[in-house]
């Protein structure tokens, strides 16, 4: 819950002084008057706060964009530079990845087609079902070999 009920009865007590003592108004007025305070600054700080967090967001993201106006060939520099270090990050992961994974070519999400020299992307993830059956059968296998050495040693009465 916080601290805010405290500061908005804090505020509303120190409004309600200020309103009776400094600008004199008589008593109804000034309960009057802090009631709406009481109401409306809790709605007037969740929108400022709403909107400060808005602001910030998109003033990061404008400030790049107006940049890009007036400095086109910058952009231009960027964009090829995205392209080239694009290219060099796949070179390496076609290169070094089916030495790290062995089943490398079924987990990808970009497939590359060498005859057409384009990627294409997976929509669904890959499936995993043939690992999931190696691996069920690697478990089974130390259990039934340690079933048959405890029947070979057991002697039957």
């Amino acid at each position: 819950m916080g601290t805010f009920p405290i500061y908005l009865c804090f505020f509303t007590y120190v409004f309600n002084r200020m309103l009776r003592w400094y600008f004199e108004y008589d008593r109804a007025q000034a309960y009057l008057y802090t009631l709406v305070f009481f109401v409306v600054f809790p709605i007037l700080q969740l929108i400022s706060i709403r909107s400060h967090d808005g602001v910030r967001t998109h003033y990061s993201n404008f400030q790049g964009r107006f940049l890009s106006l007036f400095y086109t060939d910058q952009v231009d520099l960027i964009k090829s530079t995205r392209k080239a270090l694009k290219q060099k990050v796949r070179s390496v992961v076609d290169r070094v990845g089916p030495q790290v994974f062995k089943n490398f070519d079924k987990m990808r999400l970009i497939m590359f087609d060498p005859q057409n020299s384009e990627r294409k992307y997976r929509i669904s993830k890959p499936s995993n079902s043939d690992d999931k059956k190696k691996k069920t059968e690697q478990k089974e296998a130390p259990k039934q070999n340690k079933l048959q050495k405890s029947a070979k040693e057991e002697p039957l009465n």
